[in-house]
């Protein structure tokens, strides 16, 4: 195995009649253009996405996208931690279409608290100027964050990130594909990264090439496409299903995603009461279950039982390894 670091991919080589990948043209940095022949090229330029103007270039439509602005908007900031200040090692807020807006810290090396607030639509951005960071702090429902803040020391200014649209990039469903190239990971899905999913879904969609190659190279970007978009489907109902939630996002809204929103806000209330349930949304969401685990008989009687009634306004608490603990509002 050869790795060539420090260089730029160009594009794509590729056979006379343009229907079989050979190679790619990367350009070192400060040197000339090198052409490297390949038996597969996988294109994992993430959300960037490159391989779409490769293709182009070799006389290939690009695949229809669905996209989902999540219209979130982070600012992030650290602060000095003065170890035993607190009994949290972190603070969870999280937004709700109620509550649009939410918090984390996270104590992190160094003795410092990775702080960031974050508001869901155009008019709940967190500010970036000092003050306005604080007031915005104090709007959450959970006084512990700002109470921390206020008495914190930062390490720099507020900065501002916006979460960029999710895009599904539909591979599987294009009738004309080259041998020997293929997507993956953000280049095929790119998460709103707020659910933690395009790690899991990158190595899912690695173990289903494996697969594919050991049944061998025949049609290999078909079938692989075709294997990935069933790992991609769960999560990105789950993820932009959560995304619709809020009015302020743009989207199409199924009877089927009413319905599991909906489902799923129940489930949440459950999960409040019944560890059993919780675990149960987690392993799905980590993509460990598969989705009618949500549905088994004894995960829907205590969704069922715990109605709509809401979750406990009281702070869940555990123990972490430390002895310190999570809180989370």
């Amino acid at each position: 195995m050869e790795i060539h670091d420090g260089c730029e991919a160009l594009g794509l080589l590729a056979d006379a009649d343009g229907g079989t990948v050979t190679g790619a043209r990367i350009l070192p940095r400060g040197g000339e253009e090198q052409h490297h022949d390949a038996d597969l090229v996988v294109d994992a330029t993430g959300r960037g996405n490159r391989g779409l103007t490769w293709l182009a270039e070799l006389g290939y439509q690009p695949p229809v996208e669905d996209r989902v602005d999540p219209g979130t908007v982070y600012v992030s900031r650290d602060y000095r931690r003065t170890p035993g200040e607190t009994d949290f090692a972190a603070f969870i807020s999280s937004p709700s279409p109620d509550v649009p807006y939410g918090g984390v810290a996270i104590a992190a090396e160094g003795d410092r608290w990775m702080v960031t607030l974050l508001g869901v639509g155009s008019d709940q951005a967190p500010p970036v100027d000092p003050d306005g960071f604080l007031t915005f702090a104090g709007r959450l429902p959970a006084p512990e964050l700002h109470a921390l803040l206020s008495r914190a020391e930062p390490l720099g200014p507020p900065k501002r990130m916006r979460l960029p649209t999710s895009v599904r990039r539909r591979y599987e469903h294009l009738t004309r594909l080259p041998e020997g190239f293929i997507a993956v990971a953000d280049a095929v899905c790119s998460f709103n990264p707020a659910y933690g999913q395009g790690m899991t879904v990158a190595a899912v969609e690695a173990m289903v090439l494996r697969d594919c190659l050991r049944r061998g190279r025949r049609e290999l970007p078909r079938r692989f496409f075709a294997g990935a978009a069933k790992v991609v489907d769960v999560p990105w109902d789950m993820a932009v299903g959560a995304d619709l939630r809020y009015p302020t996002v743009v989207g199409p809204r199924s009877r089927r995603t009413r319905f599991l929103n909906g489902y799923v806000a129940r489930l949440h209330v459950a999960a409040a009461r019944h560890a059993v349930v919780g675990r149960r949304f987690l392993s799905v969401a980590n993509l460990m279950t598969p989705p009618p685990g949500l549905f088994a008989p004894g995960i829907v009687a205590r969704v069922l039982w715990s109605g709509g009634r809401t979750v406990p306004t009281a702070a869940h608490r555990k123990s972490d390894a430390a002895g310190e603990k999570l809180l989370v509002r």
